[in-house]
């Protein structure tokens, strides 16, 4: 009988020790199915690349990645506010052609390259304004509202440019160092500056979710429209401010990669 009992029992504090585990798992959030799925399949795809291609996997190979993907990484951003209040931006591509084409416009035409990033900041934003405006205010579904300024966009885009592409050449004024310092210079020669804008705005993006207002708002009206209401948020303007900041982030973004 003493064999058993001593195995009924460390059979128990087996099942204790796994079940504080998963307290612990559940804690640091490594349980939630669909956040752990996404980590292993980036996991396994770089594995795979790393065994199909050794050199996938070098520390240069890695930061020219990082480069790559920074301005969508960027635009993401900004889209992240307006996935969590229940809405959607697919104007964004051709808002990015739209603001780019009026910034460097800006920028052949003399403007210092300082004063056309404002500039691009300000379309940026007043785009986004629009689109958050029809969406809300207008109770048109945000699906809707972007395939029918996409088209807008793209189309105003086209009009100005006549389908040609602009060359700037010789960039002068305040801020143009700087400019081109953003887009293609490294830190310490190694790291690529727009990763490191990148990161620095997705910081900035995920404090300004998690520690104010302004996010803590567009939660509770994505989770539950209703209860947000009788709290007294509105929600209209609380969405409408998550399309301005993606226009915001878009112009950002144009910033970078006209730079680069």
């Amino acid at each position: 009988m003493q064999p058993f009992v001593l195995s009924i029992i460390k059979g128990v504090r087996m099942t204790n020790k796994i079940s504080s585990c998963k307290s612990f798992l559940k804690k640091v959030n490594l349980l939630r199915t669909r956040e752990l799925g996404i980590f292993i399949a980036i996991v396994l795809l770089l594995i795979i690349f790393s065994i199909l291609q050794p050199k996938f996997a070098t520390i240069t190979n890695l930061l020219n990645l990082g480069r790559q993907i920074s301005t969508i990484g960027i635009m993401s951003i900004g889209m992240t506010f307006l996935i969590i209040g229940r809405n959607f931006d697919l104007s964004i591509g051709s808002m990015f052609a739209l603001v780019s084409t009026i910034v460097v416009i800006a920028m052949v035409n003399g403007i210092p390259v300082f004063i056309a990033l404002l500039i691009g900041i300000i379309f940026g934003s007043i785009f986004g304004f629009i689109n958050g405006v029809l969406s809300t205010f207008a109770k048109i579904p945000s699906f809707v509202v972007g395939l029918g300024m996409l088209n807008a966009y793209r189309g105003a885009q086209l009009i100005i440019t006549g389908g040609r592409s602009i060359v700037v050449l010789g960039l002068g004024g305040i801020g143009a160092n700087f400019f081109y310092h953003l887009g293609g210079g490294r830190l310490f020669g190694y790291i690529p500056m727009m990763f490191i804008t990148f990161i620095v705005l997705w910081a900035i993006g995920h404090i300004l979710l998690t520690r104010t207002t302004f996010g803590l708002r567009t939660f509770a009206v994505g989770g539950s429209p209703m209860a947000s209401k009788i709290a007294g948020i509105n929600e209209n303007w609380v969405q409408t401010y998550g399309f301005v900041l993606q226009g915001i982030v878009v112009a950002v973004a144009i910033d970078k990669w006209t730079a680069k």
